[in-house]
């Protein structure tokens, strides 16, 4: 990769990807190359956009679907089995540049030898997404859309790779204070828990066996046949605490409710964003890193997740000396679904904060996907009593349900 520096960062060739944002940031973390001023096309977003009813963009599922090329997969070409064992190992690519092979792998290759497979890997690799740039090319040209890939998506592509990059500052004080609120509030919960079930202090109230013996034995609640687990076991989970409290009003089924949202909180968003943090790249400046996916859902929303990230680590042994290796972790958080900032009370998303002298500005679209469908009735000269409702300011859901029920009243005044 070192040798081919000057031909990645030269700005007179244009580049095209596979799942750039990916490639880019091992590029860069291995490498230190800096690639967004010539990159072209990324061939994956193309293939989303070319069939968005396929959620599957892998480049050999890719190139068996529209080319009809059946290229082996990776584990599939660099796996080998050592003797007297039955299961297949996958060669991890670092391997090969952060340290010898294995001496039972190297029996009939040699390092070089399996630098070269990966080499040619590669080139086909290569060939396969610049196939499958031309053909969604002539794809996107025949939708006439190709311009509005290079306008708008291709920038898009760019915007999330530097979000990525950047990450999302952390008030870390802020979240501290709301984690131990959250805490606090667990404790109280817990506690009048077990006052109003007559339990000594020890009982653990996330033990599903305790809570279990205590509801269905002592308590003897009805148990819900359609919620049973594969053991026979009656299930206990938020939806049958809701018919518990719905159904017979059972008051401890309602602390476990509001008791089960925070442990959620706590667990799940809290928890995770601190140590997202403490264990992430941005640990020395509190910034929490994730990787958006821009083909993640079926209709055109990102996705978020954690990423993967190569750090070198001491492997201990029992009987031979201990050693360092490249291994994958799991850093950063999914930002995907932090809780409504109107809805939540402990307000987490105010822990998101906009770096020095600079301010974070939300905006969202209120019936997007409607106001598109109309619009383009309007253009076509479709006529539409749901625009004329929306272009008078009415609410076009209040309309949609005098119209299905058959009421004569008035229309509401829609909400902007």
């Amino acid at each position: 990769m070192l040798f081919r520096s000057e031909w990645l960062q030269d700005p007179w060739y244009r580049h095209v990807w596979w799942n750039y944002k990916e490639d880019a940031k091992v590029i860069e973390d291995w490498c230190g190359l800096e690639l967004d001023h010539n990159f072209w096309a990324d061939a994956m977003i193309m293939d989303g956009i070319v069939d968005e009813t396929d959620l599957l963009h892998g480049l050999k599922h890719a190139g068996a679907k529209w080319l009809n090329w059946r290229r082996s997969e990776y584990k599939q070409t660099f796996c080998y089995v050592p003797d007297g064992k039955k299961k297949a190992i996958v060669i991890d690519p670092h391997t090969l540049w952060h340290g010898p092979l294995p001496e039972e792998m190297i029996a009939e290759m040699s390092h070089e030898d399996w630098k070269e497979l990966f080499r040619h890997y590669a080139a086909d690799d290569a060939e396969e997404t610049w196939a499958l740039y031309v053909h969604h090319r002539k794809k996107l040209r025949k939708m006439k859309y190709w311009k509005s890939y290079l306008k708008y998506d291709r920038d898009y592509t760019k915007t999330l790779r530097a979000c990525e990059r950047r990450g999302v500052p952390i008030d870390m004080d802020l979240l501290k204070v709301i984690e131990r609120d959250v805490s606090v509030e667990m404790l109280r919960l817990a506690t009048a828990f077990k006052e109003d079930a007559g339990l000594p202090v020890e009982f653990n109230v996330q033990s599903n066996q305790q809570l279990q013996h205590l509801f269905f034995q002592k308590f003897e609640w009805p148990e819900f046949s359609d919620l049973r687990t594969n053991t026979d076991a009656p299930q206990l989970n938020d939806r049958a605490y809701k018919r518990y409290w719905n159904d017979y009003g059972f008051k401890l089924a309602h602390y476990m409710l509001d008791y089960n949202k925070l442990k959620t909180k706590k667990g799940t968003f809290l928890k995770g964003m601190r140590t997202g943090v403490q264990f992430g790249d941005g640990a020395k400046d509190n910034l929490l890193f994730t990787n958006f996916n821009q083909l993640g859902t079926r209709y055109g929303r990102i996705s978020s997740r954690k990423y993967e990230v190569m750090v070198e680590e001491e492997k201990h042994y029992k009987t031979r000396p201990s050693k360092t290796i490249i291994a994958k972790v799991k850093a950063g958080m999914n930002l995907q679904n932090i809780p409504n900032i109107y809805k939540d009370s402990y307000k987490i998303r105010r822990v998101f904060v906009a770096p020095p002298g600079w301010r974070i500005i939300v905006a969202d679209y209120s019936g997007f996907e409607l106001w598109m469908a109309l619009y383009n009735c309007h253009k076509l000269g479709i006529e539409s009593k749901m625009l004329a409702c929306l272009m008078r300011g009415d609410d076009v859901h209040s309309m949609t349900a005098v119209a299905v029920c058959g009421l004569k009243c008035q229309i509401g005044r829609a909400h902007v």
